[in-house]
């Protein structure tokens, strides 16, 4: 280059390039790392935020069952009964990433859209499997919910009145 004439040659400027780029990469790889992670969390957040709230439901109403006389329905995924306050529960659910419906008297609602899997489970008081509805003294639900690639399983257990 001449003295008079400034400036940076081309070989310069690509290598300029190519240096902020490759540290741009190494900088901002941990960042896209860390949204990942935000993501997943959240996706966790949510499936253990959903699987709280229909297992509480579920077991709310089976708490509020009247006594052993009042079972309507009961099997692995289907769970039928009549509360202390006189309604028709039913809980259904059909298989694999089918919703969790729950039926109040005519009046049907979909608990959860997509339920990965699910099970009614029914005990005698001395823990073993209630042959008959009239001493099934404890139900348990089984949920798994199923997001984002993640899965999460819960059970919960709720005693039956007397």
């Amino acid at each position: 280059m001449s003295p008079r004439q400034s400036g940076y040659t081309l070989i310069e400027l690509v290598m300029v390039i190519v240096v902020l780029g490759t540290m741009g990469a190494v900088i901002a790889g941990p960042f896209v790392g860390a949204v990942d992670m935000v993501k997943n969390m959240s996706g966790w957040s949510d499936l253990g935020e959903d699987s709280r709230r229909i297992g509480n439901l579920v077991v709310s109403e089976i708490r509020m069952n009247n006594g052993h006389s009042s079972w309507r329905q009961w099997s692995a995924t289907d769970l039928g009964f009549t509360t202390v306050r006189g309604d028709s529960v039913r809980f259904t659910w059909s298989g694999a990433g089918a919703p969790l419906l729950a039926r109040y008297n005519t009046v049907t609602d979909t608990v959860c859209g997509s339920v990965d899997s699910m099970a009614f489970s029914f005990k005698s008081t001395v823990g073993g499997v209630a042959s008959a509805d009239t001493n099934t003294y404890n139900v348990g639900f089984f949920l798994r919910l199923q997001k984002n690639g993640g899965k999460l399983s819960q059970r919960y257990y709720a005693h039956v009145r007397n």
